[in-house]
């Protein structure tokens, strides 16, 4: 039973990280084609 909770707490935190990295990713992506000039 205990490891059942954990392995779900995992593949949830995996489900954050995954989010997170996600949006720091389409971030990077925004503001590096801010930075870049619109031609």
């Amino acid at each position: 039973m205990q490891n059942e909770e954990q392995r779900s707490e995992a593949s949830h935190q995996k489900k954050l990280n995954h989010e997170t990295y996600c949006h720091a990713e389409q971030g990077t992506k925004r503001s590096i084609s801010s930075l870049k000039p619109q031609s």
